[in-house]
């Protein structure tokens, strides 16, 4: 049996989380043994794990970064786990120096989520530039990076990291979970959704900024913006200043069922981010037949096709993503087409069984089994 400790960075749930909950609960329990570690003590996806039945570990406590690589090493050690699967930069960081420390060295896996090793904006900031010369210096202490991107295997090999080392695996879903209603009903004023985090990245101003655009153009509608973070009181406020009160709402977050019903009632799903890894949320709206307008970046353009399966837009660009919209909410007969393209393109390309088979053959792989 293959023992496997996935160790994530952060305690809020996202895609990445909801992306290794699919994974170990996806692997065959006959040949691998999953457990999860977690750095921050923030966030619910200890209790999610924990109610999926798999040992969730915390390595947050005292002496900062000495203490974590100790605590790491120790928990390496006493597991005695095969492969150590690392998310985020930190975490990656951390795992790769306590393995290094081990007795009986576990193989390191890189899970980059992104387009490259941080969660920064831009590929030619001093915090990325720093980031990507720490990760060729410690490289040789990772046996393979996996990625959900290729967009981050070209800009890392550029950047000087080994390509070799590179294996692409796409994020996957259910279709069978994810599948719109068999009599769906969509309300008469087309609804508008949208699942992030509420972080910069996301560019969720720009999506508000749109919506008052296609208000003024008089298009009815009314949004739902799902999701939580740090900028939701600016995005409030900013819903209130265009007076939008009464047709964009911040729900929150919300568990998968009342998502699911939230997108079953969808004319068109939302995400205008500086760039993705490859996101759930619109792999997700993609598999219910919800036609999707995505800006034109790495990740998002893996998945959306545009004119087929939805709309790709430049980022930062309210006015060009408010055009999109006012086009689909005109034409609903186009969108729900596009949808039901969507929904192909998931279920033949992109189910949890490809996700969760690549992952099982990297780690067979690595462990010569």
């Amino acid at each position: 049996m293959i023992r496997v400790l996935h160790a994530l960075s952060g305690g809020h749930i996202g895609g990445t989380e909801r992306m290794v909950d699919r994974v170990i609960r996806g692997l065959d329990r006959s040949a691998f043994y999953s457990e999860v570690s977690i750095l921050d003590d923030t966030g619910d996806t200890s209790s999610q794990l924990a109610a999926s039945e798999f040992r969730v570990h915390h390595l947050h406590g005292k002496r900062g970064l000495v203490g974590a690589i100790r605590r790491c090493a120790a928990l390496l050690e006493t597991g005695r786990f095969d492969i150590v699967h690392l998310y985020g930069f930190r975490m990656s960081l951390i795992g790769r120096l306590a393995a290094r420390t081990c007795r009986v060295r576990p193989k390191v896996i890189h899970g980059i989520r992104g387009l490259h090793v941080t969660e920064g904006t831009e590929t030619d900031t001093m915090r990325t530039r720093t980031a990507v010369m720490v990760e060729r210096l410690l490289a040789g202490l990772i046996d393979l990076y996996v990625t959900n991107s290729a967009g981050a295997v070209v800009f890392l090999a550029s950047a000087g990291l080994p390509a070799q080392k590179f294996r692409v695996i796409p994020n996957g879903i259910d279709p069978s979970v994810w599948r719109p209603s068999a009599q769906r009903v969509r309300d008469t004023v087309p609804v508008v959704v949208t699942v992030a985090n509420f972080r910069p990245i996301k560019r969720l101003a720009d999506f508000v900024e749109a919506l008052a655009i296609v208000r003024g153009a008089g298009v009815p509608f009314r949004s739902v913006l799902i999701g939580d973070g740090p900028l939701r009181p600016e995005l409030q406020a900013r819903i209130d200043r265009h007076s939008l009160g009464d047709q964009a709402s911040l729900v929150g977050q919300l568990p998968a069922e009342q998502v699911r019903q939230q997108l079953d009632a969808a004319a068109v799903f939302v995400l205008p981010s500086l760039w993705e890894g490859m996101p759930v949320s619109i792999m997700e709206a993609m598999s219910m037949a919800v036609p999707v307008i995505g800006t034109d970046v790495p990740g998002i353009r893996d998945l959306v096709v545009s004119e087929e399966t939805g709309l790709l837009v430049p980022s930062s660009a309210p006015a060009a993503l408010a055009a999109a919209l006012v086009r689909l909410l005109r034409d609903r007969k186009q969108a729900a087409a596009m949808g039901e393209a969507g929904r192909g393109r998931i279920v033949e390309n992109f189910s949890v069984e490809r996700m969760v088979t690549a992952h099982a053959d990297v780690y067979r792989s690595l462990v010569n089994v």
